[in-house]
This record gives C-alpha cells, structure tokens and sequence, in this order.
C-alpha cells in the first residue's frame, strides 16, 4: 500500500528506519520538500531528515494530523517554534525541538516527530549567519539567499511609526510577513498583487484589508527596494514595532526559474489555467484576498497524481484534506485550477499565489 493510500484513509503509517526521511529530492541546495514519519515512541530516539543542505528556514506541518504549523529559523535559534497557524507568540525549550546538519535536520522529541504520525518539511537555504542591516531605522539581522530571494529578518520595536526595516533582498520585495515573537498578535502580511494600502493576514482566513485595527500593520505603501515600515492604527503600530520588543519577518522577491509570486482571477469553473511562472511548482501558496478563504497549500510530494488534490491549509491546525474541489494540475509553466471551492477558484474571486520550484 503506498505512503499517500495510508495517509488518505487515516491508516497509520509505520515509522521508518531511524535517520531516514520517507521521500526527499535529492541534489538540491535551495528549496527542498521532506515527508517523513515520526519515529518517537516514549523514548529517547531521534531522526535525522536529509534535505541536500543547512536549512535556514524550517516549515513543518502535520499531515493526517491538528497539530499547528511549526516554523522554525536560524535566525532566531533553529530549536524555538513559532506557529504561523496561530496568533501566538514563539515558544523556546531547553535543548530545542531540532537542531540542523550539513544536510538536513535532526529532531530531538516527540514534537512533531510521533510515532503514529506523518509530517511534511518545507525547507529553505537562507544564508550562512545573520549579518546586520543598517538600511532602516531600526538596524536589523538578516541573512539573505540571492539565489533564490529570501530572506530571514529579526528586529527590536523602537515604537515609532515612521520607522523602517531592511529586508536585505536585490529589489523590491513580492511578499513580506512580519510577527511578534513575544506577544500574540497577527502574522501581517503584503503581497504584489494586493492594494498597496492593504495587508491580509496569514493566521487567518479574512480578505485583504485597509483596516490597520488598533496595531497597525505593514502595507506596501511603505515598502522599497531597500527597505519595509509600517501602517498605523488606531492606537499605533504595536503589532509591528513596540518599542523593546522583537519580531520576525520574511521577505521573498520572484526568482527566475525558482520562484513565483502572482495572481490570477477566479471563473468558478475547472480549467482555469495560469501561466507565466517559467517552471512547474513544487510548492503553491493560494489566497483569495477579495473575500474569505482558506490559504491552500498544495505541494508535489505530499500528492503524486497528475491532479493533486491534497490540501493543507496555511491558517488553521486542520489536517489535510484530500477533494477535488481542491484540485490543482501542476504545469511546466504554472499551474491549473481543477477544484472549484471558494478558496481557490470561486467567479469574481481575486487571488494571489506563492510558488516554489525545489532546486
């Protein structure tokens, strides 16, 4: 019976031999996908998930589980999670969940690694240390793969509303996130193909919106090719900079041949197809941001058939759902949509998409 069959139908996966990742590409030094099964049984044993290089970014989620989204960053010490699913504020652990390889990563607990369960590791090449940017206002640390335009940024709050933030990317970036590592609050978000007076948020299933709340927010309005800032609201911007406090932030700019950040208008019917990446994905990332929906992600590992119709969703612990309502065709030069839910193909729905190549 194959991996997929097992997770579809809820029948537990057996755990593979120790230090040994279920599927992994192999020759890759960016971006890489990782299934594996968790081995941890009441005791002391570990795994090591090879993915072809030192990940700086580690994204983890269970499959046929609710376990929230764990993302987990050097730059903030690779073994501290914070949940991009969730509002809440990253959690650090004696000894760390993980530590990293050359090639992969280790995990030292039962945290996402049980035994009963399978999991998915989206992992990025970021840089090899933090170095500090002195383009803002606020001197931040950030490492930055050019490779594939990424970038990992940590920063102190200073609590000023017109103060900025360098990203460190070669332009203007297509997408960048920021979060509160010590409070509980919103994971702020822009992308491109929003107003630039908007943010959508990635915990959440909202629509873009212009409404900074009483925290304020980042909007694009802020953003250059140095450098992001922030939106205030009714209070402030306390989401995104109170003074003594320290945040997270992402940014990623499209990426010839390795990344893709765009949108596309929904019709409600199948077929609809979307053109223009320059490659066939291995990860998609899709919101409608004029209205309601899940953030869908669909990958090439988790589902194998030529229409892949299992989805994670970015903004709830929900595991997957495999329907074809989800329904995504991965082409050699983008993607089509086949399903027909709202969250990614309803008529007069507005979209975005981030894609990754694994490379």
């Amino acid at each position: 019976m194959s991996l997929n069959k097992r997770l579809f139908t809820g029948e537990p996966a057996p755990p593979p031999a120790p230090d040994q990742a279920t599927s992994t590409p192999s020759g890759k030094s960016n971006f890489n996908i990782a299934i594996y099964n968790g081995n941890w049984n009441y005791n002391s044993a570990t795994q090591t998930i090879t993915v072809g290089f030192r990940p700086d970014i580690i994204w983890l989620k269970g499959i046929g589980n609710t376990d929230a989204h764990h993302q987990y960053d050097s730059n903030r010490g690779i073994g501290m999670p914070i949940y991009p699913s969730e509002t809440n504020n990253e959690v650090g652990y004696a000894g760390g969940h993980m530590d990293t390889t050359s090639t992969g990563f280790t995990l030292k607990t039962d945290n996402m690694n049980f035994h009963t369960n399978t999991y998915v590791a989206w992992c990025w090449k970021v840089g090899n240390g933090a170095s500090s940017n002195t383009n803002g206002s606020i001197t931040a640390q950030v490492q930055v793969n050019s490779n594939v335009e990424c970038s990992v940024i940590t920063y102190t709050g200073n609590g000023s509303t017109s103060a900025t933030v360098g990203h460190g990317l070669s332009g203007t970036p297509d997408v960048v996130v920021v979060k509160d590592r010590q409070a509980a609050g919103a994971w702020n978000s822009i992308h491109t193909n929003i107003a630039a007076n908007k943010s959508i948020p990635w915990h959440s299933n909202a629509a873009a919106s212009s409404s900074m709340g009483n925290n304020g927010s980042i909007t694009r309005n802020q953003l250059t090719s140095t450098v992001f800032g922030f939106q205030t609201g009714a209070v402030g911007v306390g989401s995104v900079n109170t003074s003594g406090r320290n945040y997270l932030a992402f940014a990623f700019k499209s990426k010839t041949g390795k990344s893709h950040f765009g949108s596309y208008s929904g019709t409600g019917s199948s077929g609809k197809q979307i053109t223009g990446l320059g490659f066939e994905p291995d990860l998609l990332i899709l919101k409608r941001e004029n209205g309601t929906g899940n953030w869908i992600m669909i990958d090439s590992q988790r589902d194998t058939t030529d229409i892949r119709t299992a989805a994670l969703f970015l903004d709830t612990q929900s595991a997957q759902s495999e329907s074809a309502e989800y329904g995504v065709n991965l082409d050699s030069d983008g993607f089509t949509i086949t399903g027909t839910n709202s969250s990614i193909n309803a008529s007069g729905g507005n979209y975005i998409y981030y894609a990754w190549k694994i490379n």
